[in-house]
């Protein structure tokens, strides 16, 4: 790949194209910048090089503006990452958010998505005002801003930030970038939703603002990832019987079905959805409906410890509320595996597939002969 000059500096008669691969090179501009009284713009396109950089080879650097003037020549890049003790130098970061330049912009949201990431930092982004000014930036049209501030978002989620970004009116414009952002960018703002769902009041915001809809189109066609994050921000969701109305209606089951083949990974999480939704009537059709009683008793027969305790659990839901689920149940070969978990499973596992079969037995199956 060819080297992409990202600025253009003349010093001393010379004119040189700095390239975003030599992050040497990057490293020692600013204090150049600065010397020579170059303009912002330069500045800010150089750190977003870097901050690309450092972003795809995962490394936790801390970048100060202006570079560290008390080491002349030195690099800018320091080490240290906690600025519990350097509020100036988010407040610096929440003007340029302020910005109407893209650049600034971009390189702001690029570091505050950095320093998120470690906890000691997420307290005080919050308490400096950023998390406005991060939402706001969720509606920018510039695709890169938008999934660095998604991306702080969800890092600044991690720590006791969730009612703070929910009282910012951060989940219609996080459903924004569900629908319109790039797929990163997707795929951090399910996570976000994840995280913020964790409280009932967030969780009855997040379905009633048209979240569900997006959370299955990225189950359905997002990357690996993203699926990941859709089917776990459902998961939270469908403890909630009005979600739960939702998801079924939003044409999730025929996607979490798919999910409970083993190559996906997703299994116990796909299950634990479909148990909680068994316990409404569409939910039942749904898996009725879309093939979802073959896998559950193969979950049964063959899954995780976790992964049988809720398979157990969403059949004994079907089966209790239907006697026709139950032969359908029965007809997929249920009861040896069922047995078997009732002996050898989890004490939940053990009471779901008792209370599994005591159900066929109360309805006459396993006399009838028709079951065998």
């Amino acid at each position: 790949m060819g080297h992409k000059p990202c600025a253009q500096l003349k010093t001393c008669g010379r004119r040189e194209w700095l390239t975003a691969s030599d992050p040497d090179a990057l490293t020692q501009v600013l204090p150049v910048v600065y010397d020579f009284g170059l303009g912002r713009e330069v500045l800010y396109t150089t750190k977003l090089a870097l901050f690309e950089l450092l972003r795809t080879r995962s490394l936790r650097l801390f970048w100060r503006i202006g570079g560290d003037e008390s080491q002349s020549g030195s690099p800018a890049m320091d080490s240290r990452l906690d600025i519990s003790g350097d509020e100036s130098k988010v407040f610096e970061l929440i003007e340029d958010l302020k910005r109407n330049s893209t650049d600034v912009q971009r390189a702001a949201t690029a570091e505050l998505r950095l320093l998120a990431r470690h906890r000691e930092n997420r307290m005080v982004i919050a308490n400096c005002g950023a998390i406005s000014l991060l939402v706001g930036l969720l509606h920018s049209t510039d695709p890169k801003t938008q999934e660095n501030a998604v991306t702080a978002l969800l890092n600044l989620s991690l720590s006791d930030n969730k009612i703070a970004i929910a009282n910012a009116y951060a989940i219609d414009p996080l459903i924004h970038v569900l629908k319109t952002g790039n797929p990163e960018a997707q795929e951090n703002s399910a996570a976000t939703l994840l995280s913020l769902s964790v409280t009932e009041e967030n969780k009855l915001q997040i379905g009633r603002s048209g979240a569900i809809g997006p959370l299955v189109e990225l189950l359905a066609n997002g990357t690996l990832r993203g699926k990941k994050d859709a089917v776990s921000a459902l998961y939270n969701l469908s403890t909630s019987r009005e979600n739960k109305v939702r998801i079924v209606q939003a044409g999730a089951m025929s996607h979490l079905v798919e999910l409970m083949n083993p190559a996906t990974g997703m299994v116990d999480k796909a299950v634990a959805v479909l148990a909680n939704l068994a316990t409404i009537p569409e939910g039942r059709n749904a898996i009725g409906q879309n093939g979802g009683i073959f896998v559950l008793v193969e979950v049964v027969e063959l899954g995780s410890a976790r992964g049988k305790e809720n398979a157990a659990a969403a059949l004994l839901q079907m089966c209790k509320n239907s006697g026709r689920f139950c032969s359908l149940v029965l007809q997929e070969g249920a009861v040896p595996p069922l047995v078997a978990l009732s002996q050898f499973g989890t004490p939940r596992a053990k009471e779901k597939a008792r209370a599994l079969l005591n159900c066929f037995q109360n309805q006459g199956y396993l006399h009838s002969g028709r079951s065998l």
